[in-house]
């Protein structure tokens, strides 16, 4: 059906103001009725649906469904009726517009989620699933995924609501009808995927939900764009067999998140006798973990890289690099080299200067790399892209190429823009690693961007744990213009890690921070934090305050997270790249295989 015109009268109440979405039988508009009240309208082809969508007695089951339904956490149905448009008929459902965005949509622009919106979040759409699953003909929704879970925010308190009943049947429905391939199936249990939807089904996709908030990106990804409808399934089911990634540094190792990941397990479990029987259940496991953790505690200015916890402090006000414990040297380098230049344009274009292109911040994880990026952008105030690998991944062909050029081009709308991928090396990897086509394209387009984006009002920051694995053009002049290596925290960044993480812990009062910064050097955050904790465990066993013996006694039984191995890579590194400048006769580190024309 050819979309309709702006103000195309329907069934003479609503005027159409855009097209929202095409698609093969359904064409979605934004309309408004006489008093000029925003609303979204369904138009369904009566011709083009088939007849698993209609029900007994001839209905179309979304709008039977919807229209008896009655929850804050589920889209609200306003009317339905049927209309004639160029001689053919059509029925169409009206449903209250919702002001807001998807989960999708709030992913792929949040730099990080708290924990608390989390749980929130996944506590409304199981409260929603809930209803539908106890009503006294119980309904599956079928196709719960990051797309049909909208975020309300048109009152002060955002709150979520489950969309797109399209595929939703009743309990009783035995699977049939419902077409996976417009599915997403990486949200849809074995059971679905095998055509048989059921409670276990909706509870699942919560479970993949929950997943995906916390880590970016689906459980068990695999990318099945090119594979055909069964091959897909074939391939999940297969990649399903593997135990599940659930990576404790990701959820910061904090007591609240190894419960949560034994919840995600226990949602994701294939097996009926080891996953959760109904949503119920799965509630009042999220409730108590939510109802323990203070807002405040997850929304207090702390910032973590992989497991570490940073030099903030959780009363800590401070912006730019004032918020920053130690690490002079490095602050020297940045002030120097990149935001003189940046808060002061137009005095280094009298010398023939400009923004630089880019900057790679490279060491060992939990130095601190991510923070010190935003830390930057604070200090220059620059709008600030924040992205990750999981934001820029797609299971379709070109799709990452199209992602990194538009956010780009958002970039330079808003610039001046400082754009920080993290893990850098996940996606501008040697071409020399992979025979990949597609990475290939991604490598490519990276590089094409970075030329002269300085120039344009866009400076680009990567962070890697991993420099050798970067592709080598992207790391020469014009594109990084600066390589800087960040090391583990210093003397004062690690007094006042210790400081940190023994802040609300019973404690002698005469704590030498001096000496355990002393102790401690070329240890990274949470070396310092578990050093802090097995003091406390210690404390814990005796009922005695922590004292100074007690720490300095778990630092000598504490090596460095850092091998020797590691920091005769980075000592390499930093004496490699020298800074900014590539040097190419260079000796083989021990241990690590690097190609001469690199």
């Amino acid at each position: 059906m050819k979309s309709l015109n702006e103000h195309y009268i329907i069934d003479n109440k609503y005027f159409t103001q855009f097209l929202l979405k095409s698609g093969e039988f359904i064409t979605i508009y934004r309309v408004k009725d006489k008093h000029n009240v925003n609303y979204l309208l369904k138009l369904y082809d009566l011709e083009k649906l088939h007849k698993e969508n209609f029900d007994e007695y001839g209905n179309i089951y979304e709008i039977e469904i919807v229209k008896n339904l009655s929850h804050p956490n589920i889209e609200v149905f306003v009317d339905s009726g049927n209309t004639i448009i160029n001689d053919k008929n059509y029925l169409y459902l009206v449903l209250k517009y919702i002001s807001g965005e998807s989960l999708a949509e709030y992913l792929s622009r949040t730099k990080n989620i708290d924990l608390y919106d989390i749980l929130s979040f996944t506590m409304q759409i199981l409260e929603g699933l809930s209803y539908l699953h106890n009503l006294s003909r119980p309904i599956l929704h079928n196709s719960i995924n990051m797309d049909n879970i909208i975020i309300d925010e048109s009152s002060k308190v955002p709150s979520i609501k489950i969309v797109n009943f399209h595929y939703a049947r009743y309990s009783n429905f035995l699977g049939n009808g419902i077409n996976l391939d417009d599915l997403n199936l990486l949200f849809v249990s074995n059971e679905g995927l095998n055509g048989k939807f059921s409670i276990q089904n909706d509870i699942y996709s919560v479970g993949a939900i929950l997943y995906n908030l916390i880590y970016r990106i689906p459980p068990w990804f695999i990318d099945v764009s090119k594979l055909s409808s069964q091959e897909k399934i074939e391939a999940i089911i297969r990649e399903r067999m593997k135990p599940l990634l659930l990576i404790n540094d990701i959820l910061c190792n904090n007591i609240h998140y190894k419960s949560i990941l034994n919840i995600i397990n226990k949602a994701l479990n294939p097996n009926f006798d080891d996953s959760y029987k109904d949503v119920y259940n799965f509630i009042e496991d999220l409730k108590k973990e939510f109802n323990s953790i203070s807002s405040y505690e997850f929304k207090g200015g702390v910032v973590y890289e992989d497991n570490r916890l940073i030099f903030d402090n959780l009363t800590n006000k401070e912006k730019g690099f004032s918020a920053i414990a130690g690490m002079k040297e490095l602050k020297e380098i940045l002030t120097t080299n990149v935001i003189n230049l940046l808060k002061d344009p137009e005095g280094a274009k009298e010398y023939g200067l400009t923004i630089p292109n880019g900057m790679l911040l490279f060491g060992p994880p939990g130095c601190g790399k991510t923070y010190i990026s935003e830390k930057l952008a604070e200090e220059v105030n620059f709008n600030y892209y924040f992205i990750k690998s999981s934001d820029l991944v797609s299971p379709y062909a070109f799709e990452t190429q199209k992602k990194i050029g538009k956010l780009f081009d958002d970039a330079y709308k808003n610039k001046p823009s400082i754009i920080c991928f993290d893990e850098f090396d996940s996606y501008a990897f040697r071409k020399d690693m992979s025979n990949n086509a597609i990475m290939t394209g991604v490598v490519n387009e990276i590089l094409t961007q970075l030329n002269n984006c300085g120039k344009r009002g866009v400076f680009v920051i990567a962070t890697t744990n991993n420099p050798e694995l970067i592709e080598k053009s992207i790391l020469r002049k014009g594109r990084m213009d600066l390589l800087i290596y960040v090391p583990p925290p210093d003397y004062e960044a690690r007094k006042e890690l210790f400081k940190l993480y023994l802040k609300d812990k019973p404690k002698d009062f005469n704590i030498n921070y001096d000496e355990l910064a002393n102790l401690t050097d070329k240890y990274v955050a949470s070396d310092i934090e578990f050093i802090a904790i097995d003091a406390a465990r210690e404390a814990y066993k005796f009922k005695t305050n922590i004292t100074q013996k007690i720490l300095i006694n778990i630092i000598g039984r504490t090596r460095s997270s850092l091998s020797d191995e590691d920091n005769k890579k980075y000592d390499f590194y930093k004496d490699f790249f020298n800074g900014s400048t590539i040097n190419t006769n260079y000796r083989k580190p021990i241990g690590f295989r690097i190609n001469k024309d690199d």
